[in-house]
């Protein structure tokens, strides 16, 4: 999304070169960053596009803190609706340090 400085918060546009303009942009994101890392790459997310980015991304974590829809909820590996229920997540499974 683009914003003017002034007044602050105006919205403009969206910048349709940004790969998250696109419905499969976070997906192509992944792969980036897949080929770069090296590395499994896992996803979190409230929306449909966060989901679609798994695959490539192994694993997907669905977060419904602010809200829950429930297509995201049944396809998620893991479900979260706080962020302490997301860190015990991580930490349980060895995925934050």
């Amino acid at each position: 999304m683009l914003f003017l400085k002034f007044p602050i918060g105006t919205f403009v546009g969206l910048d349709h070169s940004a790969p998250t303009s696109r419905s499969d942009g976070k997906a192509l994101i992944v792969n980036e960053l897949l080929n770069k890392l090296h590395t499994p790459v896992m996803m979190i997310g409230d929306g449909m596009t966060d989901a679609n980015a798994c695959p490539p991304a192994s694993v997907f974590i669905g977060f419904g803190v602010n809200v829950i829809r429930p297509k995201v909820k049944t396809i998620s590996d893991y479900f979260c609706t706080s962020v302490e229920e997301l860190i015990n997540l991580l930490k349980n499974h060895k995925m934050l340090l």
